[in-house]
């Protein structure tokens, strides 16, 4: 059985939290649902969603860990602290989801078919993605899920790419390096990764 955790940093800007309760609505609404969600704090307690989100997800009964940082870590290196905790705690595929962004209905069940199909090849599986403007994207980018065959051959996103372009930078890497680790998810409208887009 495939064990899909969802990885969800917030933080650490408060604008970051300011979508988190749809986002993890997302994840519960999803029609094969994760084994867990990992959420790393990077505002250290200051998420009044926090609340509202613990609720959600237990009344979901998905289980639910929450990492808090000696330190801000910033996007990059969260989702890669997040990543690592989720695939070290049994996890096949850890899904990369923005606080501010949402995963369609059945992105996580076209998730588990590919991997599957793939025979759990290590890789980074991504996503296609509908921006909230109505563009759509079919390339690489963090709406992608992970192995920890993936984390150890790469180090996971480069944390000096934080200021932007962070999936750029390790997509440019894989695509000189190691193009067959990039490996799409096919699927329709109900699977993809939805990006919120604000200042």
């Amino acid at each position: 059985m495939t064990n899909i955790a969802v990885v969800i940093p917030v933080g650490p800007r408060a604008v970051h939290a300011k979508w988190l309760v749809d986002c993890v609505q997302s994840v519960i609404d999803q029609t094969v649902g994760p084994s867990a969600v990992v959420i790393v704090d990077d505002m250290h307690g200051h998420c009044v969603e926090f609340e509202q989100v613990d609720d959600l997800l237990f009344r979901a009964g998905i289980n639910r860990m929450v990492y808090l940082p000696p330190w801000r870590l910033g996007v990059a290196t969260a989702f890669n602290a997040g990543c690592s905790i989720a695939l070290a705690t049994g996890a096949d595929l850890a899904v990369m989801l923005g606080a501010d962004d949402m995963l369609g209905p059945r992105a996580l069940g076209h998730l588990k078919v590919c991997y599957e199909a793939e025979r759990g090849r290590d890789g980074f599986y991504w996503f296609e993605v509908q921006y909230d403007t109505g563009e759509q994207q079919s390339l690489p980018c963090n709406g992608a899920a992970v192995t920890a065959g993936f984390m150890r051959a790469t180090g996971g996103l480069p944390v000096e790419a934080s200021l932007g372009g962070m999936d750029g930078a390790l997509v440019s890497e894989m695509l000189v390096h190691n193009p067959n680790s990039l490996i799409r998810v096919p699927g329709d409208d109900g699977s993809r990764y939805f990006v919120r887009q604000h200042p």
